[in-house]
């Protein structure tokens, strides 16, 4: 069984896990896992609105819709900073971490400009102007709106 210091005395390591003994490779592997796994809430915490939902709300209720939208949008937020601050620094400038960027925080750049009103309309207007896709989850409709008015070049993701 491998110890480890901990304050004075040694500790033994029931997971024989070496804190410092991961190499380059194995972070990557499970930052991008961690990255990708928490992704997949934005999908599985809204799934039981669809687009079409979210378009009938845009029309009936704009506050709540306002709400749901900027929900999305604090999401997107949390992963583009944990994508950012996690994964940046070890896979900036590869095929990996634009994949990574694509598939966790969605293929746009939000400029410095941006509100949370032209989020709601950008938002709004996609699910009402694509009623073929009325049953994507309303998150991916928010996105998707987002992605068309602010779309991000291929390898240039901030």
């Amino acid at each position: 069984m491998t110890t480890y210091r901990r304050g004075l005395s040694l500790v033994p390591n029931p997971c024989n896990f070496q804190p410092h003994g991961l190499g380059i490779g194995m972070r990557k592997y499970i930052i991008t896992v961690a990255l990708a796994l928490s992704a997949s809430s934005i999908t599985t915490q809204t799934q039981a609105m669809d687009a079409k939902d979210l378009a009938r709300m845009c029309k009936e209720d704009l506050s709540g819709a306002g709400m749901y939208v900027v929900g999305v949008v604090d999401k997107w937020k949390t992963d583009s900073l944990a994508v950012e601050g996690v994964a940046k620094p070890f896979m900036k400038g590869t095929d990996a971490y634009d994949l990574l960027h694509s598939s966790v925080v969605g293929d746009f750049c939000m400029p410095g400009d941006a509100n949370v009103a032209m989020a709601i309309k950008f938002g709004c207007d996609w699910a009402a102007a694509n009623p073929d896709k009325g049953d994507y989850p309303a998150a991916n409709a928010v996105l998707l709106g987002l992605r068309e008015k602010w779309p991000c070049k291929v390898g240039k993701q901030p």
